[in-house]
């Protein structure tokens, strides 16, 4: 489901990247920048589900005021925990280094298409909220995905409160940084 937050996130971003568009492409980019927003953030929510839909976890997906979440039943197991969080980034990875990879053969197979603005900041919108964000996002900074298996690796080294109070002493940290 979409929040109405999600569409004020989305215009705001959009007018955001407009702005630095040359005269007559400022409607262009920022249509392509909530294209690839709103693409790149289904790709990676819909990796958390698919990989929580294996576990029979019955997920959903909002996209909201911050982004999106994957909210699913409770796992089993902790594994199940880590492979559903981790697929998430991971399948957003995969995706912004396909879209790169395609970027360089479009240059060198079709140099006039790739000289294209319209095509060139599609592509640079893509492999950035795919491959940057997706990276920024494993940062251990609790409640991004990397917080989260972050948050499991101390609870199973250290217990489950001394490793709550760590990963989030981390959080708060990193935050205060």
């Amino acid at each position: 489901s979409v929040s109405g937050w999600y569409l004020l996130l989305v215009a705001w971003t959009s007018w955001s990247a407009a702005g630095g568009a040359p005269d007559g492409l400022k409607l262009t980019y920022g249509l392509l920048w909530a294209t690839a927003l709103t693409s790149g953030l289904l790709i990676h929510e819909f990796g958390h589900a698919f990989a929580a839909r294996h576990f029979s976890l019955k997920p959903q997906v909002l996209l909201h005021g911050w982004g999106g979440l994957c909210a699913h039943d409770r796992a089993k197991r902790d594994l199940h925990d880590v492979i559903i969080i981790s697929a998430g980034p991971l399948v957003e990875l995969i995706f912004g280094i396909g879209c790169a990879i395609l970027w360089v053969f479009l240059k060198s197979a079709a140099p006039e298409t790739a000289a294209n603005p319209a095509i060139n900041i599609a592509f640079n919108y893509l492999i950035y909220i795919n491959v940057v964000w997706a990276i920024i996002n494993l940062v251990p900074l609790w409640p991004l995905d990397g917080g989260q298996l972050f948050r499991l690796l101390l609870i199973h080294i250290l217990g489950p409160v001394r490793g709550e109070k760590g990963a989030h002493g981390l959080g708060i940290a990193i935050g205060a940084v």
